[in-house]
């Protein structure tokens, strides 16, 4: 599947620690979960809520290399990221199969993977994904956790993929 594809995220295990103890998030907790609303920058969350824009910038220096090579090998020249948020599952933890319809594309940044039978399943996608990797791909491709046999953490976001305008033609 050429349009799912997955990338080393450059200095990982600086940005890990750096996202991590920047935030404080207490990682003893059984559920790790927010969303940060890149518009207004602010993360709300039933649980370990960071509040910085830090947070988008560690986020962004782990992701944005990766997403800029997905948008140029479709000859796009622009990207948005909509929105972001966390996931912590613990032993048995999963979530079920879903898409996702506010933005055209779809990212997971493997933060911490305690067992790596535990990565993220997209549907047609057979590459696991590993420890220290964003897999990119379209935001209407079904994808879900399947219950984890160690604790897995997950950075997630949805961003639109654009093309250049400049060349658009209608149709007469």
């Amino acid at each position: 599947m050429e349009y799912v594809q997955s990338y080393p995220i450059i200095d990982f295990p600086n940005l890990r620690d750096e996202f991590i103890n920047h935030e404080g998030l207490d990682l003893k907790e059984e559920m790790l979960y927010g969303d940060y609303n890149v518009k207004d920058p602010s993360f709300t969350g039933r649980t370990n809520s960071p509040k910085s824009k830090e947070y988008f910038d560690i986020v962004m220096r782990m992701i944005h290399h990766p997403i800029q090579s997905y948008v140029e090998s479709w000859n796009c020249n622009a990207y948005e990221i909509q929105t972001i948020w966390c996931h912590q599952y613990n032993d048995g933890g999963e979530y079920i199969h879903h898409t996702h319809s506010l933005a055209n594309m779809a990212g997971v940044v493997h933060l911490l993977l305690e067992d790596e039978r535990d990565y993220t399943n997209i549907e047609g996608y057979e590459t696991p994904i590993k420890e220290g990797e964003v897999v990119l791909f379209p935001s209407m491709q079904p994808h879900k956790c399947d219950p984890v046999h160690a604790r897995k953490i997950t950075i997630n976001f949805n961003w639109d993929m654009h093309g250049d305008m400049e060349y658009y033609h209608p149709v007469q």
